[in-house]
């Protein structure tokens, strides 16, 4: 199997990119820079290989030593272009990538006091809200007591008379509260079920997770034996381009 000239594919020609516009109305034209059409021309070049040794390999079938070989080196041209395009793709990105970090790095002195602000608040404003619940709880429960007593009363008064007595409603007030709204905006409180671990030696075992990473630093470490764990060795293919 012949050796494919990747590098070729991303050649470019330094006279033309280095020519300069003289026309003033083509000088005037903005360049976007974060126009891909030119990244997509030069990932594009490598397309037509690309689908020929996936077709090649998917029809492929190792049974000898002869097809083993071609395997081997059709498997490491397609490391070799793979290392070629990740290469591109950082060679083109890395302007960006250091843009992106020093912005990051610029917001990043604000954030997290910004953050850190938010979150006082909302503390507070839960920490409220939990105290408008308690009261309206409180209130309902009072109501309620009222409500059982004025109706005990009007039983007694329709027994005297030999009457039905009359049915005082249940009261009930009102659960959601409104958010509380500003002129930068509103909060609002949201109820929501969550929870935390108290003793985990009695959580069910299908919630319980295997810690993969101490597995396998155990296993690389020697370790063979582990309860309820099967560990056995397979043969993986290294491949050098």
């Amino acid at each position: 199997m012949s050796e494919i000239d990747f590098s070729a594919a991303i050649q470019t020609d330094n006279r033309q990119a280095g020519a300069t516009v003289s026309k003033p109305i083509e000088s005037m034209v903005q360049v976007n820079p974060f126009d891909t059409a030119p990244a997509k021309a030069k990932f594009l070049a490598y397309e037509a290989a690309i689908e020929s040794m996936l077709e090649k390999a998917n029809k492929h079938q190792v049974v000898d030593d002869k097809t083993n070989m071609e395997a081997v080196e059709a498997a490491t041209q397609a490391k070799k272009l793979f290392n070629e395009i990740e290469k591109l793709r950082k060679a083109l990105t890395e302007d960006s990538r250091k843009y992106t970090t020093a912005i990051n790095n610029l917001s990043k002195v604000y954030t997290p006091k910004l953050k850190e602000i938010e979150n006082i608040f909302k503390a507070q404003i839960s920490s409220y809200a939990h105290k408008v619940e308690m009261k309206r709880r409180e209130d309902e429960r009072k109501a309620q007591e009222e409500a059982a007593r004025f109706q005990e009363k009007l039983n007694k008064e329709a027994k005297a008379k030999n009457v039905e007595p009359v049915r005082v409603p249940k009261p009930v007030l009102p659960t959601k509260p409104e958010p509380t709204r500003t002129e930068s905006g509103s909060a609002s409180i949201r109820k929501v079920w969550t929870w935390k671990e108290v003793d985990i030696s009695k959580v069910p075992a299908e919630y319980l997770m295997l810690d993969r990473v101490k597995i396998n630093k155990a296993v690389k470490a020697g370790i063979r034996e582990i309860d309820g764990i099967e560990i056995y060795e397979e043969s993986q293919t290294v491949l050098r381009a």
